[in-house]
């Protein structure tokens, strides 16, 4: 049997829409602080470890809240110095065919280096229609 709370939590969390959403609103503006900071026209040494600094606070809440990180937005932090990668100011992009083409993005500030696959109509698991909840699919069984 239910408890005679849970109803009125569920109908609370129903109107509102997405949980947690004052911290999904945080690591949101902890993000565009980061990138603000990192992509500022007089760049210092010091906005740059404030950029690391809010991008380390919003992986930091993240982890404590079990959130998760939309994976564009990880695409766009180095692991090792959590500093935002924006190409031709604080990382470098190249090409490389080997077996298969890969992107190679290296960090200029720590030197560490991501690769991912560069094919032609690559997407991601998290970006197909059919493992989006609630996309619409085009399955005519259901019918």
């Amino acid at each position: 049997m239910a408890k005679k709370g849970q109803g009125k939590k569920n109908q609370q969390q129903q109107q509102h829409g997405v949980e947690n959403r004052e911290l999904y609103q945080r690591m949101n503006f902890l993000y565009q602080a980061a990138a603000l900071m990192t992509t500022t026209t007089f760049v210092q040494e010091s906005t740059r470890s404030l950029g690391r600094f809010y991008v380390n606070t919003m992986r930091n809440i993240s982890k404590k809240q079990v959130l998760r990180i939309v994976p564009s937005i990880k695409r766009n932090i180095c692991k090792r110095c959590d500093s935002l990668l924006v190409p031709g100011l604080t990382s470098r992009a190249r090409v490389k065919s080997r077996r298969q083409k890969q992107l190679e993005i290296e960090c200029i500030e720590c030197k560490a280096i991501k690769i991912f696959p560069a094919k032609k109509n690559y997407q991601l698991f998290s970006e197909k229609p059919e493992n989006i909840v609630g996309a619409p699919t085009n399955d005519s069984d259901e019918l």
